[in-house]
């Protein structure tokens, strides 16, 4: 089995809500472990309690019951549906594809040297030194794309993503990721998911003249508890506010995540939401350990999943209720 860029996920979690021997994301489930957001209101849900209703008329997070464009003029409004989010890192798939392209080495591990240059929330530049390398071991896009291509979906997903294809209708889907654009195309299209998604928002990859991956940052922001190069939470509150000018109100928001940077954009989300974490990662202990120490901080329903099929259990029933 190949040596990984970072210590093996399988093992105990850490009182931090990181997997034990796992320092790189310790120190960043570290930080949103004290996040402190501004209040949002009512006690959250235990996730044992069933799905909340639906909202008789208020989206989540931004109102867009009068969406206007920028000179003022009232947009013709959609019907209702929910957004629904996938991260793809441990939740669509079920292992870090920053590990996973190191099979495509030809030693299969990196070299302390590098491993060794990572620097606390900075992540993004680590993994371009790390592809650095690899280029100049002679790993080239053909290796990397067999390499996303057969990544195992994680348990249960394959069945969700055939349920969201009869459901279009009522889910627009998008996907937020601090992987990369390209890994993510190979492994959707193999996966024969690609369409369902509407947007994908991850960080800019390509192949330069030398054959070389290539990977850049796909923002800056001002979040001082995300990487650097991404913050889930704002990229989420534009893509709201970018489809309510557009005249798409959602009537809920529903979340599946495994990481500490899944956690950030879920605070933001209202008890009418429901944050689905995979039990036992970094994004179920934060949700825990806040509803602990804060109560009434997080206000979306938490449905913890081992395997997808639950998650495809729970949007079901939340298409009964309304529909």
């Amino acid at each position: 089995m190949a040596s990984e860029v970072l210590p093996p996920r399988p093992g105990p979690l850490s009182s931090g809500g990181v997997r034990a021997g796992d320092p790189v994301r310790a120190q960043a489930a570290s930080r949103l472990a004290a996040f402190d957001p501004h209040p949002l209101g009512a006690m959250a849900q235990a996730s044992s309690t069933p799905l909340p209703p639906p909202p008789s008329s208020t989206p989540p997070l931004k109102p867009a019951s009068d969406p206007r464009t920028h000179d003022g003029n009232t947009v013709a409004t959609q019907p209702p549906k929910h957004l629904l989010i996938f991260d793809f890192d441990e939740t669509i798939i079920n292992e870090n594809s920053d590990d996973s392209v190191l099979r495509a080495l030809p030693g299969k591990q990196l070299p302390e040297s590098i491993r060794q240059t990572y620097r606390e929330g900075f992540y993004n530049e680590y993994m371009q030194r790390v592809l650095k390398y690899m280029g100049d071991q002679g790993v080239k896009m053909a290796d990397f794309k067999a390499v996303y291509e057969n990544i195992p979906l994680s348990p249960g997903m394959r069945d969700l993503f055939q349920f969201l294809s009869k459901q279009q209708d009522h889910f627009e889907i998008i996907l937020m990721s601090d992987a990369n654009m390209f890994g993510i195309e190979c492994a959707l299209k193999a996966a024969g998911a690609y369409s369902l998604f509407r947007k994908i928002f991850s960080n800019p990859s390509s192949f330069d003249k030398r054959g070389y991956f290539t990977l850049g940052p796909y923002h800056s922001h001002n979040c001082p508890r995300c990487p650097s190069n991404m913050c889930k939470r704002k990229i989420l509150t534009e893509y709201l506010a970018e489809r309510a000018q557009e005249g798409t109100r959602f009537e809920r928001v529903f979340y599946v995540g495994d990481g500490a940077n899944d956690f950030c954009p879920s605070v933001a989300m209202k008890s009418t939401d429901v944050a689905f974490p995979r039990r036992g990662y970094p994004m179920h202990r934060l949700i825990l350990e806040m509803e602990k120490s804060q109560p009434g901080k997080y206000q979306a329903a938490v449905v913890p999943w081992d395997s997808a099929l639950e998650v495809c259990s729970c949007l079901q029933e939340a298409l009964k209720k309304k529909y």
